[in-house]
């Protein structure tokens, strides 16, 4: 998963970069006329070829994207079981304890980041945090049972998307790989 920083060179400003290519002449085949087939053809491979390539890195970024989220999300639970062990707190202050931590720590990150890439970086409220771990969870609920090695074989379906999944759907898909645990992970959830 580290290929995907290896491929896309660090750009101040992205957004930048993205409207000078789809904006760039030479992306635009009506200036080809009178070219060659072979000219027409070797520009549409390129272009198809930098497409292939986007999409690649896509699908390295949407699987890293899951990892993060289920590291994130297992840390979690962790570091709770033992505010709660250690404090002899319930799970709900220990939550609270540790989401008020982490929005702390979250965007003193941002803030350096922030000044560090030239680009205001907007602070992360304390509810968006739950919120997102509550997807978190359930992305680590869901390969903490088929396992994480499956996380690989996800190609159209973003941490978004299976985050949306209900607990019935989680209970089907990690009942079909509790019951064939050496089948592969197709899309087909």
């Amino acid at each position: 998963m580290s290929s995907l920083k290896e491929k896309i060179p660090e750009v101040s400003n992205h957004a930048t970069k993205i409207s000078k290519t789809t904006q760039s002449r030479k992306s635009d085949i009506s200036s080809l006329h009178g070219t060659s087939m072979i000219e027409i053809s070797q520009h549409l491979a390129q272009l198809c070829d930098k497409a292939l390539i986007a999409e690649e890195c896509t699908l390295e970024a949407n699987q890293e994207e899951i990892f993060c989220w289920y590291h994130y999300g297992r840390n979690f639970v962790l570091q709770e079981k033992a505010l709660c062990y250690k404090n002899k707190i319930g799970e709900k202050k220990a939550k609270g304890l540790i989401y008020d931590e982490v929005v702390k720590q979250l965007n003193i990150l941002r803030k350096k980041k922030s000044q560090d890439i030239g680009l205001p970086l907007p602070d992360v409220l304390r509810d968006s945090l739950r919120k997102k771990t509550q997807r978190a969870l359930k992305i680590y609920k869901l390969f903490e049972k088929v396992g994480m090695d499956k996380i690989k074989y996800i190609r159209t379906y973003s941490a978004n998307e299976i985050s949306k999944l209900t607990n019935e759907e989680i209970l089907a898909i990690t009942d079909h790989f509790l019951n064939k645990p050496n089948t592969d992970f197709t899309d087909n959830l």
